[in-house]
């Protein structure tokens, strides 16, 4: 399964619209104006979270992916900046960190 096509972009914040909706909160849109994700202002009774910089943050996503993606063919074989950046592309696509290593050689790509 692949992620939905960038870029995105930011809605908000939202206003108050129910008696217990503070508003404050942030939706990222596909590039067809639907909303692929929301950031909320307050999460619980007690907690209340940065959405504008959680919004950009998710808005970025894909740049950031492509980023390291791109650093990683640079990076030296069997370094751990490569093995990090490699470990950060297999969460984001939702594969096991080893489908990009080879067997016996950490930190290596199968590129």
């Amino acid at each position: 399964m692949s992620h939905t096509p960038g870029p995105f972009t930011i809605e908000g914040p939202s206003q108050r619209q129910l008696p217990n909706d503070l508003g404050g909160d942030y939706a990222i849109l596909s590039p067809d104006g639907k909303i692929i994700a929301e950031c909320f202002h307050i999460v619980d009774e007690e907690t209340y979270a940065d959405a504008l910089a959680n919004a950009r943050l998710f808005s970025k996503a894909e740049d950031l992916l492509a980023a390291c993606k791109a650093a990683a063919l640079k990076l030296p074989m069997g370094s751990f900046e490569l093995a990090y950046v490699l470990d950060a592309v297999a969460k984001a696509e939702g594969v096991e960190a080893s489908a990009y290593r080879c067997a016996g050689c950490a930190g290596q790509s199968g590129r």
